[in-house]
């Protein structure tokens, strides 16, 4: 008797079937996407707030040194030319040995021109404690006779209430950190957790809001006028993420980052209370804030 011996068939896919695999493969990429975007950008927002940390430790550290807080930008008044080397440090390049920077602020001559020499190599030494990493200006730009400038993502606070780059030139502003300013936390009497210290900015230099980390030429102007406040500091008097050279503001979506001069860092939304956000920025206003 002859057995009947079943052979097995073997079957691909079908058309219909591979482009079904195919379009949920591509759903749950699209899917992850999002979800890698944001994981990536709250790594660069925690590295982002670290940095201010960092700035807020040396700022302390430079207190307790001098007593003071570092002036937002110098300027010798008598003599009021940065070019040759009155003037234009700023805040950022004073609290340099208390980032462990001291190699750099030891390379600086303060008698000769920030455009030449060890001065130049100063102003174009990367310091990536400089740079928010969701922040995509360039490394480095040649600006006002110095080559390779390294931009910053970091300003100081001036003002509250002021709300233009030439308003800076007072030595006797609302903020903390302005024209020669010497303040110190006996002097913060709002309360050093509501009052800005420093935030972070967007450079766009088409739309003249270059900001630096170290050495100007611009801070001492041609007519004895100190001049580009706005490479070193910002103001809380014009609202975030504007044209207006002197706003704070980030690439993070929907705000900035924020250094308090207790040492803390906050995200403050760029929908908060214009009021409130104003009062945040002036050290001793006598306003009561509340929450934020």
């Amino acid at each position: 008797m002859k057995t009947c011996r079943l052979q097995s068939v073997k079957r691909g896919f079908t058309l219909i079937e591979l482009l079904v695999v195919i379009a949920i493969i591509a759903i749950l990429i699209a899917l992850l996407l999002p979800a890698v975007q944001q994981a990536r950008e709250a790594a660069r927002r925690s590295e982002c707030k670290n940095n201010l940390k960092q700035l807020g430790l040396a700022m302390h550290n430079y207190h307790d040194t001098y007593r003071v807080l570092p002036p937002g930008f110098n300027v010798d008044l008598v003599v009021a030319n940065t070019a040759t080397g009155n003037g234009g440090l700023g805040w950022s390049g004073s609290i340099l040995p208390g980032l462990d920077q001291s190699n750099v602020y030891n390379m600086i001559d303060f008698n000769a021109d920030w455009g030449t020499g060890d001065n130049e190599k100063a102003c174009a030494t990367y310091l990536s404690v400089y740079r928010c990493p969701s922040d995509i200006t360039v490394k480095h730009r040649n600006h006002d006779g110095i080559d390779a400038r390294v931009p910053t993502s970091y300003l100081a606070c001036f003002s509250g209430t002021r709300g233009s780059d030439s308003e800076a030139n007072v030595t006797d502003a609302d903020g903390t950190f302005f024209l020669n300013s010497s303040i110190g936390i006996r002097d913060i009497t709002d309360g050093t957790s509501n009052t800005i210290a420093a935030g972070e900015c967007v450079n766009d230099f088409d739309a003249f809001k270059d900001h630096f980390y170290i050495g100007s030429t611009s801070i001492g102007g041609w007519d004895g006028a100190p001049r580009e406040y706005s490479e070193y500091v910002a103001s809380t008097g014009v609202p975030m993420n504007t044209t207006n050279e002197v706003c704070f503001g980030s690439l993070h979506t929907g705000g900035a980052q924020f250094l308090f001069l207790d040492g803390s860092v906050r995200f403050l939304s760029e929908n908060m209370s214009q009021t409130v956000y104003s009062y945040l920025g002036s050290r001793a206003d006598g306003n009561p804030i509340g929450e934020f």
